[in-house]
């Protein structure tokens, strides 16, 4: 997780993947997740993220 930040109208979670080098990529494909706890609100959560290969 990059940042976490708020705005009145939204929760903005930036994120940042970095893939393994292809020697190290498996054949099986791989699901990361992430889980972030947060008070509860009704705001949207919009997440930001890119990937680094």
């Amino acid at each position: 997780m990059e940042e976490v930040s708020e705005s009145e109208n939204a929760v903005f979670c930036k994120t940042r993947l970095i893939g393994p080098e292809k020697a190290d990529a498996g054949s099986e494909p791989s699901y990361p997740c992430i889980v972030l706890k947060i008070r509860e609100t009704e705001k949207p959560i919009e997440f930001l993220g890119f990937i680094i290969k």
